[in-house]
């Protein structure tokens, strides 16, 4: 030991200390790279939700047609809901992050068109029962409220922050 300093406990090239210095290498490189998958998928959700949400501001008896032929026919139903499944597990695969920041969203998307694709799948004539309640106002101003706030949202966090 020379000083304060003891050569075989402290030395930069002890092994102890390379396996955690790679360690932290990797946690920062897992870390990076799992940012630039969220910011990816917020940009697509962005866009997706705010085109949606302004497509149904704007357009909402051609939406409300397609909505309906879309229950009216259980082909589409069973369509929709793989790719929902679709959409949702590949989210959940690159993203499956739950975390106390607003990447978690991009998770709970991800397991709700999972499970949204499953009920379609499990289900494809019970969707009817959705018919007289699409038809109100409500539901109207309801899917543009969220489908804007959401695109919003991820917009922000895509492409601002």
């Amino acid at each position: 030991m020379v000083g304060n300093y003891n050569c075989f406990t402290e030395s930069p090239f002890l092994l102890t200390n390379v396996i955690a210095k790679s360690q932290a290498s990797q946690y920062i490189a897992k870390k990076h790279l799992a940012m630039e998958t969220s910011i990816l998928t917020a940009r697509i959700l962005g866009v997706i939700y705010l085109s949606f949400g302004v497509g149904v501001l704007l357009n909402w008896n051609n939406y409300k047609k397609v909505i309906f032929d879309l229950l009216d026919n259980t082909a589409y139903m069973v369509l929709a809901g793989m790719i929902a499944i679709g959409a949702g597990v590949s989210i959940l695969s690159f993203h499956n992050v739950w975390s106390n920041d607003w990447t978690i969203l991009i998770t709970i998307v991800g397991w709700i068109g999972t499970i949204k694709g499953m009920v379609l799948l499990m289900f494809p004539t019970q969707m009817i029962i959705y018919r007289s309640f699409l038809q109100l106002d409500f539901f109207r101003w309801m899917i543009v409220l969220v489908a804007l706030s959401m695109g919003t949202l991820f917009t922000y966090f895509g492409f601002i922050a």
